[in-house]
């Protein structure tokens, strides 16, 4: 099963981009005389870096300011600095409580002009980043980073960031361009993102809701909800549930172990393409196309207009119903098929029942099918094989030809003849016709000698031609 997302080593990672703004530690610095006021100084570089615990964070984006400033106070007391030590250099930012003050929250607030990074990094923070209003008109602005644990974080209209979060909540609106996550065991919810939202998730529980853009996610345990919204999906899963209700784009994933739900995808251009080891997917209202290889596992496929490609292996269980047309392959599993317009099956060791077929090509191999209700057989090759054909709405001849220990019993609308391709007797052990006529090929002549018996409607009789191997048992009922 091949990779559609690069390793990790490969990958951005939040943990590189903090690296990237010189992350520095808070030391413990002798705080000046009190004041009784908020500690204020102007931060003028980029990128900036703060390191905090305890705190709540109140960053703001600013297009209108030409210098970005930092102001702290205790919590419980927003108008009073005392007892805090606040010193800027350059883009580096230090803080420090004075002894015995160490439990209490801070709080800072921070602006930003529009072209400065930040780098956050810390423990039991509570951290609200508000972008620029303008930020639908420009698109675009400086990267905020932040890796925190035990945290909140709310994030509105921001125009590039990266998060890292262990034991976190992150709620993030209406921001753009490129969004990095990392998150553990932590709540994620991205709403209205415009451009490219990164995933890498442990344990943890997602929720995007209008995303216009791309997702890449990578997913182990936990789960990852995208609702509405529109573009490119393309992700992986181990022990994790995805599921994905009125997408309009596509979808492209590898599942181990995991459950794959895609509801709504009403587009034409949407499609769905899976890689599946032991995973459970469902597809239901799909505009385009259908794409599956999987081992294992089960897949149930409702109302598919486009063209379905599915290869099931190892057990596999398949539940199909209402898909237009395409190609199924059955190895060692099982399919229960209904109201398909066009169908090329093709099984080994394997069993499958379909019910409903404008028109079907079948190949069996060590294989148990059941058919009914099939307009047009295109081709039917079987070896070694039981077969149950209620084929008493085709309308047109039909081919088959049946090797080793096939055992095929075939229902035909009456009259129907029975033709073989054999110029060779066979006994009441190998065909056993009910309501049909046999005809054999003339020894002398070459070919059939007459001619086919009318329908009281005028049209031909069903012509069966069937060419058959020693071994096989062939009953042909008409009705």
């Amino acid at each position: 099963m091949s990779r559609i997302i690069p390793p990790a080593h490969q990958r951005l990672s939040v943990s590189h981009v903090l690296g990237s703004l010189a992350m520095i530690s808070v030391a413990a610095i002798a705080a000046n005389p009190a004041a009784a006021e908020p500690r204020r100084a102007p931060v003028l570089s980029s990128p900036i870096a703060l390191v905090l615990d305890r705190a709540d964070v109140f960053v703001t984006v600013s297009e209108s300011t030409d210098q970005g400033q930092i102001e702290a106070a205790f919590s419980d007391d927003a108008t009073r600095g005392e007892g805090i030590e606040l010193a800027v250099s350059g883009g580096q930012i230090r803080l420090s409580r004075d002894p015995g003050l160490e439990d209490r929250r801070i709080r800072i607030d921070l602006v930003l002009r529009a072209d400065q990074e930040l780098g956050l990094e810390g423990e039991d923070l509570a951290v609200e980043i508000e972008g620029s209003e303008d930020l639908g008109l420009s698109g675009d602005g400086a990267l905020i980073a932040l890796a925190v644990q035990d945290s909140r974080v709310q994030a509105t209209r921001v125009a590039d960031l990266a998060i890292g979060a262990v034991d976190s909540r992150i709620d993030i609106a209406a921001c753009q361009g490129v969004v990095m996550l990392e998150v553990t065991r932590s709540s994620l919810t991205v709403a209205g993102h415009f451009g490219e939202l990164e995933i890498t998730a442990i344990d943890s529980q997602l929720l995007v809701s209008e995303l216009e853009g791309k997702i890449t996610f990578v997913l182990d345990g936990g789960s990852l909800e995208l609702e509405r919204g529109g573009g490119e999906a393309l992700g992986e899963a181990v022990n994790a549930a995805v599921r994905l209700r009125g997408w309009s784009g596509s979808l492209n994933a590898i599942a181990r172990s995991s459950l794959i739900e895609s509801f709504g995808f009403a587009d034409n251009n949407a499609s769905v393409e899976l890689s599946a080891e032991d995973a459970e997917l469902r597809i239901e209202e799909l505009g385009g196309e259908l794409k599956v290889e999987m081992t294992g596992g089960l897949l149930e496929a409702r109302r598919v207009r486009g063209v379905v490609n599915i290869a099931a292996h190892g057990g596999a269980t398949l539940d199909l119903e209402e898909l237009a047309s395409g190609q199924l392959t059955l190895v060692d599993a099982e399919a229960e098929v209904a109201a398909m317009a066009q169908l090329q099956l093709k099984v080994d060791r394997s069993e499958i029942e379909l019910v409903g077929c404008g028109s079907l090509g079948l190949e069996a191999t060590s294989s148990v099918v059941r058919v009914a209700g099939v307009e047009r057989l295109r081709q039917l090759v079987a070896a070694d094989s039981r077969l149950d054909l209620d084929l008493r709405e085709i309308s047109t001849p039909l081919s088959m030809r049946l090797t080793g220990s096939t055992l095929a019993i075939v229902e035909l609308p009456t009259p129907c003849v029975v033709r073989s391709g054999s110029s060779e007797a066979f006994g009441d052990s190998q065909i056993r016709l009910s309501g049909c006529e046999m005809e054999m090929r003339s020894s002398s002549r070459g070919r059939f000698g007459r001619p086919r018996p009318k329908r009281l409607d005028g049209s031909p009789a069903i012509v069966l031609n069937v060419s058959l191997g020693p071994e096989v048992s062939l009953e042909v009922n008409g009705s």
